[in-house]
């Protein structure tokens, strides 16, 4: 009897994970974005440099 892989188990998974962290990170960029627009100024707490790189963020 073969048993599975753990890549073969988890590997969707962690697929699916990473583009829902980034989906997240992309929509804490635009909501940081709107509150600096509606501030006209600086918005805090601004989402971390990671996330923004991680969002593609411009």
């Amino acid at each position: 009897m073969a048993t599975k892989s753990r890549e073969s188990i988890y590997g969707a998974a962690a697929e699916q994970a990473a583009e829902v962290r980034k989906q997240a990170d992309r929509i804490s960029c635009e909501a940081w974005n709107k509150r600096m627009l509606g501030f006209r100024g600086p918005a805090q707490p601004s989402p971390t440099l990671g996330d923004a790189l991680n969002a593609a963020c411009d």
